[in-house]
């Protein structure tokens, strides 16, 4: 399974990869705003996906 957050505001999801530069989400600085929304990382949960 593969671990993923997802935008509580509007769904983005956020995945560990290239566009990411890379970054795994815990990473993030507690700065980081969603790219489609600008929603602050406190509202993003994590979700597992069967990838």
């Amino acid at each position: 399974m593969a671990v993923k957050h997802r935008c509580k505001v509007c769904g983005y999801i956020y995945e560990d990869d290239p566009k990411n530069a890379g970054f795994p989400f815990e990473a993030q600085d507690d700065s980081y705003l969603c790219v489609v929304c600008g929603a602050p990382k406190s509202e993003f949960e994590e979700i597992r996906t069967r990838d």
